[in-house]
């Protein structure tokens, strides 16, 4: 960019004033410096962290009051310090099956994850770790989400179609809500909504969680294909809408209108917005991380695509810094669909490892 000029500056020098040439040209000097834009840090790996073991990983999900990074893998929820990144523990799933997620539900000191094959969620205590409960849900979960306005857990099935909502103080279940489209990742926006990308209609559905019961559905548009992703920006009702397809579509929730389209990597499953920074983060399969930055509630920009590591696509975020957890494994052959799992490539023992993205 070419610097601005300062007219004061210009007319002081055109005219040689010379007992203040000094200070003239100081101050001009630092008025070009200042004009100039200021970068914002890149983001990179800090960190990266060995775990090891072996089997597939899905959602991750970090504490913000505890400082602990919680990752569903096959076995249950491994838990760790985000800062030391030591292992704490792990919530253990039914037959050593994998958990697809967990929702924390800070407030009441409990934790739920979505077990896929055993089709329960297990709640536990956020502190100690320990299992309070297992709620049988009859659907084999996937995502899972809390709801700070009704305090009750929704667990998605994207094979039946269906959400669970259930209390996570008493295991009752709550309701059962058919869906028009397989559900993926959601989002609430706590004054009593939640949002749900349906991957297969590429479609957004909208639940009212005071009420339990599906208000609407509408496409999404801008060339989303296969929406997985989901994320909210509460003060602005703005949707964040990951899809496979390559692109991050921005919606007002309010109208359901489109405010924007931007290239991202391929295969997209997380994404994050961090309101201090005003930061979106999108992790996807092809190993890439894209960083969007929001300047309005209209204005919406690609800041970077940082290399992570192939097939590292999901995410948890921690507000501070802020940073990005990213699990990820070494891939080997592909593996036949079996149960609740498709078909995806096999993972090479003793690799799994968080990545830490920061600046």
């Amino acid at each position: 960019m070419r610097p601005q000029r300062n007219p004061v500056c210009d007319w002081l020098l055109s005219r040689g004033v010379r007992g203040i040439f000094l200070v003239i040209i100081t101050m001009c000097a630092s008025t070009v410096v200042a004009t100039q834009p200021r970068a914002e840090a890149e983001f990179r790996v800090t960190q990266t962290t060995r775990i090891g073991g072996e089997g597939s990983w899905d959602y991750a999900e970090y504490d913000s009051a505890r400082h602990r990074l919680f990752v569903a893998r096959v076995g249950g929820v491994l838990v760790l310090d985000a800062d030391s990144m030591k292992p704490l523990g792990t919530v253990a799933a039914r037959a050593g099956t994998r958990a697809h997620g967990v929702a924390l539900a800070g407030e009441l000191g409990l934790g739920m994850t979505s077990d896929g094959s055993d089709e329960v969620s297990t709640v536990f205590d956020l502190t100690t770790l320990a299992r309070v409960r297992r709620v049988p849900l009859g659907i084999s979960p996937d995502s899972i989400i809390y709801d700070p306005v009704s305090h009750d857990g929704i667990a998605f099935d994207g094979d039946a179609n269906m959400a669970v909502a259930f209390d996570p103080r008493t295991g009752s279940v709550l309701a059962r809500m058919k869906l028009s489209g397989s559900p993926e990742a959601p989002a609430v926006d706590g004054k009593g909504r939640l949002y749900v990308n349906l991957s297969d209609t590429s479609e957004i559905a909208a639940i009212d969680t005071r009420t339990w019961s599906v208000e609407s559905h509408w496409p999404i548009g801008g060339g989303c294909e296969e929406p997985t992703p989901l994320a909210i920006d509460r003060l602005h009702e703005r949707l964040f809408i990951g899809c496979r397809s390559g692109i991050l579509v921005v919606l007002d929730a309010r109208t359901h209108s489109l405010i924007t389209s931007l290239p991202i990597g391929k295969g997209a499953d997380s994404v994050a917005y961090e309101p201090n920074s005003n930061l979106i983060f999108v992790s996807c399969y092809d190993g890439t991380l894209t960083i969007i930055k929001s300047t309005s509630p209209a204005r919406y920009d690609v800041v970077q695509n940082l290399p992570t590591a192939p097939a590292a696509r999901t995410l948890a975020l921690d507000p501070r810094g802020p940073r990005i957890f990213l699990p990820v494994a070494d891939l080997g052959p592909m593996l036949p669909k079996t149960g609740d799992i498709p078909a995806r490539a096999s993972i090479i023992p003793s690799t799994f490892r968080i990545l830490t993205v920061g600046r």
